[in-house]
């Protein structure tokens, strides 16, 4: 099973030669675009003597065109290693990918939440074993996942916050205590 810089490594050659592209011609497309990767560094990437930064990645996905999900996702249904010992079905990977489902049903939670609201609008419609029947189903247990993550204190408020200084930033004006007052006038005399 491939690591997904393997995946690339070969995905990239195969799409290359698919645009009818050489190396050279490759190199021109990403100077362009500001990228600046020889010919020579592309065949070491090619071949694997040279790994590829995640900038590079998705500036030559970019360039050639295609998603960099199909870059670094293999194409049919065979297994990929998104880490050394976490390998998942190349179908369940690019869903992942996607921003359609969670890898595991362990992270749902924190995966959802973490969901941009304008795109959670097709979540109920995605196939898969974390489906929910309707966007207003999904909405409510994202709420209620959004309150419990909060309360176990595992992220930040993100959604309908509105710009504005930070606590600490804010000056705060404490009304003058009677006593104090006192005190104070006590020590002056």
């Amino acid at each position: 099973m491939p690591l997904p810089s393997e995946v690339f490594r070969r995905r990239l050659r195969e799409v290359r030669q698919a645009k009818g592209w050489t190396q050279p011609e490759l190199a021109e497309a990403l100077a362009g675009a500001g990228v600046d990767l020889n010919e020579f560094v592309i065949t070491r990437m090619e071949s694997g003597k040279r790994r590829v930064s995640l900038d590079e990645a998705v500036a030559l996905a970019a360039v050639l065109g295609p998603s960099l999900l199909h870059m670094v996702v293999p194409l049919d249904n065979s297994k990929v290693h998104l880490a050394p010992r976490l390998p998942a079905q190349a179908v369940d990977a690019r869903a992942w990918v996607r921003g359609q489902r969670p890898l595991r049903q362990a992270d749902e939670q924190l995966f959802y939440f973490q969901a941009p609201p304008a795109e959670a609008s097709w979540f109920p419609f995605v196939p898969g074993p974390w489906r929910f029947e309707n966007p207003q189903d999904f909405e409510a247990t994202r709420d209620k996942w959004e309150r419990e993550l909060l309360r176990r204190g595992a992220l930040p408020r993100s959604r309908d916050l509105q710009d504005g200084p930070d606590a600490e930033d804010i000056e705060v004006a404490r009304p003058a205590n009677a006593g104090d007052e006192q005190k104070g006038d006590d020590q002056r005399q």
